[in-house]
């Protein structure tokens, strides 16, 4: 289950980088000059297009910063119960075991995972905008 929302997070980021390249393929979107964690394409025309673009842009950007976020190994986020996944059964059960017992400090570990997640997120945002166009060059 705890992969559920991160996965679902990815999801949505796709779907954002889907739905943008077919505004790119109807001739709605282009690229933007310059990326940002708001703007990831622009509409050809001004109107409802453009509200669609900002909608894509955010939609892509706050899920991949949340689908990341989440996968961050610290109790209460989701990453703690995925990294159960990735140690043998014993193991796995002593790691939970840890995790509740950390109960009281989960607000810490939030404190921790979002100090430590910008220099995560920023390279991985620059990569995901690389993979969105392939043939762009971005300043990060």
């Amino acid at each position: 289950m705890s992969i559920a929302g991160p996965a679902a997070n990815l999801s949505l980021t796709i779907l954002a980088s889907l739905l943008i390249h077919c505004g790119m393929w109807l001739g709605v979107f282009r690229h933007p000059e310059s990326a940002g964690f708001t703007h990831l394409v622009d509409a050809v025309q001004p109107g409802a297009a453009a509200g669609v673009a900002s909608l894509l842009s955010i939609l892509f950007s706050l899920n991949l910063l949340l689908c990341l976020f989440n996968l961050i190994p610290i109790p209460p986020l989701d990453g703690f119960g995925a990294a159960g996944l990735l140690l043998p059964e014993d193991a796995a059960g002593r790691f939970q075991r840890l995790g509740h017992r950390m109960g009281a400090y989960s607000m810490l570990g939030l404190l921790v995972a979002w100090k430590v997640f910008g220099p995560i997120f920023d390279p991985v945002f620059w990569l995901s905008v690389k993979i969105l166009y392939p043939s762009v060059t971005y300043g990060s």
